[in-house]
């Protein structure tokens, strides 16, 4: 087992109540030098997870990024604008250049790197410091703040750990091979649609290791690795099924398409289309694992032997567990209202209209919160479901950084003495002229898958979408579904370590070669293209019709 797969396991094992802290678990034990709050690392800490050549590669990578993402501004801000390009839009561009390119070679962490735009945009006066910084004040980073807290009520008391159990534990997890790896992965999912990718992620590595102890398999027996690949694709799965499920992705998606075409995705509205397309991706990623892995296993049943003595160990549903569940599942209803009255009544009821004001994401994830304050565990110590030390820790602020650096790029793009958006899409309109409206959605989503395997999800995203959108009211296209379509498509990173904290976390554990990872990945991503382009587009298109133009 690597170093990090020990600290992992450790982390879990010896420690009954593990925390979330920016977004993933640690433990009460001492930390060890790796630190999975942060996806940055220095050199020395890459040490233990990274071959000498990988380190090699590190540095070359941040020090060529460190000096070409400058360069890359000067010249772009010095060259002689193209036609009907203005200044400000040439600057906003240079700027955004300059973010984008650290953001992909992390000379800095890549939440340092966000804040470049809120110092050069206002300090080169292309928008004003007290229009720049409302974007901070966003109801997309309030409902983030509110998912973290009372999501790190089921994880701080154990929930996600001990449903995961359940779910392996289960009879069919025995009848074979491929049934424990289909249990296994679908369980990476459901938690995924509920905990963030890279913290669900590191729960299942620390499952799996038991499993695959509890099987007498080592690191690289290809069933082990069968497991890496399906709590990294898992949680990825996973995390298109519900917005909370990728947090820092998808309420970015939904924070631009709102403030790009005014329709506010709700809650409802994304898991009408996120849980199909979840379960297809899940189902493709099994059995394409079944076609490429030999599961072929002795002491199959004692997978299952393992899950049940570990649920037995955390007896009983604790009164934290409890409480957390209750958030969830109050969250859930009220989320969904809306959604189910705009079925029902339609989306212009009186009634539709109030439950959206009421009853908006933002309100009901504050609300969750200070339920999940209020909901006490023991009331004679007055000790309650979370408390505000825990919740400081429990806020991936780094995420909110990238996500608010999303949403003031996609402002200062979209704004009407820059109108760098406009002229993207002109540009793009050009490049598909005489193209049928697949061959436009097609070749944004193949952008968007292209774009994720080098860069993260949410730079990704916060680049494409804000271009797609207008492109597509250029073209004639739903810009809802463009927008949902491209947000997907930047999600399907699954052939590189860097494109996404929980592949680096699978990759990392060990027992996995980089041109295996390779490999394995860019089949599914290019699966992904068309499957995303045509199911997502198409199911979109139809949900929101009164959107296409």
């Amino acid at each position: 087992m690597s170093s990090l797969s020990k600290v992992t396991v450790e982390a879990f094992m010896k420690c009954s109540t593990p925390k979330l802290i920016g977004g993933v678990f640690m433990s009460e034990q001492p930390k060890s030098k790796i630190d999975m709050s942060s996806g940055w690392k220095s050199f020395e800490e890459l040490k233990e997870s990274y071959s000498p050549a990988e380190i090699k590669f590190e540095k070359a990578r941040r020090s060529i990024g460190l000096w070409l993402g400058p360069l890359l501004f000067m010249i772009i801000l010095l060259m002689p604008a193209p036609a009907g390009l203005t200044f400000k839009a040439q600057e906003v561009l240079a700027i955004t250049a300059l973010t984008i390119t650290w953001w992909i070679c992390e000379p800095i962490p890549i939440p340092a790197a966000g804040l470049i735009p809120f110092i050069m945009i206002p300090a080169m006066s292309i928008i004003p410091l007290k229009d720049f910084l409302a974007v901070l004040g966003h109801e997309n980073n309030w409902l983030m703040i509110g998912a973290y807290i009372f999501i790190g009520a089921l994880v701080q008391h154990g929930f996600t750990k001990r449903m995961a159990l359940w779910i392996l534990s289960r009879k069919v997890a025995s009848v074979s091979p491929f049934a424990l790896l289909f249990t296994y992965t679908l369980a990476v999912a459901i938690v995924s649609a509920f905990l963030s990718n890279i913290a669900c992620t590191m729960l299942f590595l620390v499952i799996g290791a038991g499993v695959a102890e509890a099987l007498n398999i080592n690191n690289v027996h290809p069933f082990s690795k069968a497991m890496k690949f399906g709590a990294a694709y898992g949680s990825q799965a996973g995390g298109f099924m519900t917005p909370i499920g990728s947090p820092n992705t998808n309420f970015l998606a939904m924070g631009l398409i709102a403030s790009l075409t005014g329709y506010q995705v709700r809650f409802g509205d994304w898991m009408a289309f996120g849980i199909p397309f979840g379960i297809v991706m899940l189902v493709i990623m099994i059995f394409y694992f079944r076609g490429i892995f030999n599961l072929k296993l002795e002491n199959l049943g004692s997978a299952r032997e393992y899950a049940e003595r570990e649920l037995k160990a955390m007896g009983p549903l604790t009164v934290g567990e409890r409480n957390g569940l209750i958030v969830l599942i109050t969250a859930i209803v009220l989320w969904l209202v809306p959604s189910v009255a705009s079925m029902i009544l339609g989306k212009d009821a009186a009634l539709t209209k109030y439950l959206d004001t009421v009853l908006n994401g933002t309100i009901v994830a504050l609300f969750a919160a200070l339920l999940a304050f209020l909901l006490p565990t023991d009331w004679k110590e007055r000790k309650f479901t979370v408390n505000w030390t825990n919740s400081e820790r429990e806020v991936n602020w780094g995420a909110i950084i990238i996500v608010t650096t999303g949403f003031a790029l996609g402002n200062a793009m979209n704004a009407k003495d820059v109108g760098l958006l406009a002229w993207s899409a002109n540009q793009l309109s050009y490049v598909f002229a005489g193209s049928s409206p697949w061959m436009v959605i097609l070749g944004l989503t193949t952008i968007g898958v292209a774009l994720t395997q080098f860069l993260p999800n949410v730079p990704a995203i916060a680049m494409l979408i804000p271009i797609a959108v207008p492109t597509a009211l250029a073209v004639g296209l739903n810009p809802v579904a463009i927008g949902l379509t491209v947000a997907i498509a930047c999600q399907q990173s699954y052939a590189m370590p860097i494109a996404a904290p929980q592949m680096a976390l699978v990759y990392g554990s060990g027992g996995l070669k980089i041109t295996e990872f390779v490999k394995v990945g860019s089949v599914l991503s290019l699966f992904s293209i068309p499957i995303t382009a045509f199911v997502i587009y198409n199911w979109t298109n139809w949900l929101f019709p009164f959107l296409a133009k």
